[in-house]
């Protein structure tokens, strides 16, 4: 079983490799991947598909979209764990990413920092986990289910929190260097 003081004895016995390795992973992680996918995902996608749709089923139709994204990364094999346990984060996280988007008035540079941290963490969990887990403890770790579960969890108390609003105000409007292009793809009746 995984308990608080194995963790923390378990990350305190590797600090020298978690830090660095989070480091490493934040920033080149900000290069490699959220810097060119969130201003597309939060910054374009997000504020047309909550206004849309509504700010939950928009953020989950970003959210599978996501997911989709990154499903070659198991073809490619870059990315393990369980497909299901992706879609999972992925619509989670998005939930998620939403609300903080709508509470920092579409902030893409937090959107950018967010997304790198959230892989950071993910990319040294096996430096704090107790390698003497049992085996049905180490699937779930190895499949995605952490994360999935977590981000779920939280994901759900933003849900009531903001009875699926998400944070997001009808009034906002689309940052102002997107104004004449949502302008040009509105239907003219």
């Amino acid at each position: 079983m995984v308990v608080g003081p194995q963790l923390l004895a378990g990350f305190m016995s590797n600090i020298g490799r978690v830090l660095p390795t989070y480091l490493i992973t934040l920033v080149a992680g900000i290069i490699l991947g959220p810097l060119w996918e969130e201003p597309g995902w939060r910054g374009f996608a997000l504020p047309r598909l909550q206004r849309q749709y509504s700010p939950l089923a928009g953020t989950l139709v970003l959210g599978l979209l996501w997911a989709l994204w990154h499903a070659p990364g198991f073809l490619g094999g870059w990315l393990g764990g369980s497909p299901l346990a992706l879609l999972v984060s992925s619509l989670a996280f998005s939930i998620i990413m939403s609300w903080l988007y709508n509470n920092a008035v579409g902030s893409i540079l937090l959107m950018i920092l967010l997304h790198s941290s959230s892989n950071a963490a993910i990319s040294v969990g096996t430096f704090v986990l107790p390698p003497d887990m049992s085996a049905a403890a180490s699937s779930l770790v190895n499949s995605g289910w952490i994360p999935a579960l977590t981000y779920s969890l939280a994901a759900l108390a933003v849900v009531l929190a903001s009875r699926g609003r998400l944070s997001f105000r009808t009034s906002q409007t689309l940052p102002a260097s997107q104004e004449g292009l949502a302008k040009s793809t509105e239907k003219v009746e």
